[in-house]
């Protein structure tokens, strides 16, 4: 898999090729590459013309051969010829991808790829080496035996995978953790640590089955099966209840320059689909209550005229407050406010003056739906349409 990281986000186009002309690198990414590049860089329009296939899992079932037996697969007795060849087919193909890969890790886009990829069909002899032959183009240097009597390649041990996976997992929560916690204007490093101890060091059953002890919302305990939006939940919970945690808010909060690093349409987008609430909806209340220029949203971060007691409610940033309005909405779903009229039973009651709540978020909801690349950046057709 190619290290996202190292990746120019600009240099990825609308169908998922990474095309850098000053290093004449370019390639395909794949569909999990694009998932991880979306998520790295919090931009949900990379690629967007590409369809990333759902992520499937398939279960296999093993047959006992005799109740004693320890479980195993059975093969038909007729297949074993065809699996044989096909595994020694891979693992040759195996050896000639990683040894082209390592002498030229991408192709040159200048280059006639379809000559430079094409190798002469040979016969097979068990006891003769194998010499594959590239046919390069003038402008890519010559190669010549780029693999030569291959061998079975060195396949990594279960243990390193397992290893390499915890690595990555290990730096996607702190990317995540340490984004929420700038979000919050709170300590990473004491957020971090104490989000490793409360979950000891995220292996214990509660962490594992989606849930942090301690960590609430609008009153109600969270299980959350996306491990970024539970710890999102975290953060939150630390930064409103920090004496939960045996901590105190002078102990947590700093300040400093963050900056939001997507526009707000795209940031409504990425924390709308975190925490799974219809993005237009969100984008239509912010539109219709404060917009994007009243004082509230600009000074004290309040994007839809949320209030804390007798007054407005002010954030430290502005995608807290998207993320407090996403949250909301989510606690009126459960009080069975589901539709734009019962929604402004709760916030935007007609007798506090909020006649035009309900006819002015309508309105703005159908524009929005109807061209969500022009509000989000992205033309996701998959909105969920709330009853009116």
């Amino acid at each position: 898999m190619v290290d996202i990281r190292r990746l120019d986000p600009n240099k990825i186009n609308a169908r998922g090729y990474y095309a850098d002309l000053s290093s004449t690198s370019m390639f395909l990414l794949t569909d999990e590459e694009i998932r991880e590049a979306r998520r790295f860089f919090r931009r949900p329009d990379l690629a967007k013309d590409r369809k990333i296939s759902k992520q499937t899992y398939q279960s296999y079932k093993c047959q006992r051969t005799s109740p004693k037996s320890p479980s195993r697969i059975r093969i038909p007795k007729k297949l074993v010829p065809v699996a044989l060849i096909g595994g020694t087919v891979i693992a040759i193909s195996v050896g000639f991808v990683g040894n082209l890969k390592s002498s030229h890790e991408y192709l040159d886009p200048t280059m006639n790829v379809q000559a430079a990829l094409k190798s002469e069909i040979v016969t097979v002899d068990p006891e003769e080496p194998i010499t594959v032959v590239l046919e390069p183009t003038s402008s890519l240097d010559e190669v010549s035996e780029l693999v030569t009597n291959p061998t079975t390649p060195s396949i990594p041990t279960s243990s390193v995978l397992e290893e390499k996976e915890e690595e990555s997992i290990e730096a996607k929560r702190e990317r995540w953790v340490h984004h929420f916690c700038d979000i919050y204007q709170v300590d990473f490093d004491i957020v971090y640590q104490k989000l490793v101890e409360v979950t000891n060091n995220f292996t214990n059953d509660d962490y594992l089955h989606g849930h942090i002890p301690g960590v609430t919302c609008k009153g109600v305990e969270v299980y959350e099966e996306n491990e970024e939006a539970l710890l999102l939940y975290f953060v939150r919970c630390v930064k409103q209840l920090p004496y939960r945690f045996q901590l105190t808010s002078s102990q947590i909060s700093i300040s400093n320059d963050y900056q939001p690093d997507m526009p707000y349409g795209e940031s409504v987008s990425y924390f709308s689909e975190l925490l799974g609430e219809d993005r237009c909806l969100v984008y239509a209340i912010i539109e219709a209550e404060t917009s994007w220029e009243s004082s509230l949203f600009v000074n004290q971060n309040n994007p839809a005229g949320l209030r804390k007691g007798d007054g407005w409610w002010s954030f430290k940033t502005k995608e807290e407050g998207f993320i407090e309005l996403i949250l909301e909405l989510k606690k009126y779903a459960r009080m069975g406010a589901t539709s734009i009229p019962k929604i402004a039973t709760i916030h935007a009651p007609r007798s506090e003056g909020n006649e035009d709540w309900i006819p002015n978020v309508s309105a703005m909801y159908e524009i929005v739906s109807n061209h969500p690349e022009e509000y989000f950046g992205t033309s996701n057709t998959d909105e969920k349409v709330p009853t009116r």
